[in-house]
């Protein structure tokens, strides 16, 4: 199972990452995304500035491949531990 992250302007998968989130939260810029699973939680930061020729050079309707872009997200932070609650504010 996995979660996929779309670019919505370009209307195509950004990035598919093979974790089972059962929360999203995105920081108001955009830029930031935690994603809170069972076992562990993930702060990535979306790099929309390296997909900038990427984007451009292909189709609206495709991606790089399956999983999208790799160079799409940068892992700032995973912490292996269990996810009981989430409160952001």
């Amino acid at each position: 199972a996995y979660v996929c992250l779309y670019d919505w302007a370009e209307a195509r998968l950004v990035r598919r990452i093979d974790v089972v989130p059962h929360a999203v939260y995105w920081s108001e810029n955009g830029q930031l995304v935690a994603l809170a699973c069972d076992q562990a939680f993930y702060i990535l930061r979306y790099c929309r500035e390296r997909l900038a020729g990427k984007l451009d050079a292909a189709p609206a309707a495709e991606s790089a491949d399956a999983d999208g872009f790799e160079e799409a997200f940068e892992v700032l932070c995973d912490v292996g531990e269990r996810v009981r609650t989430a409160h952001w504010v």
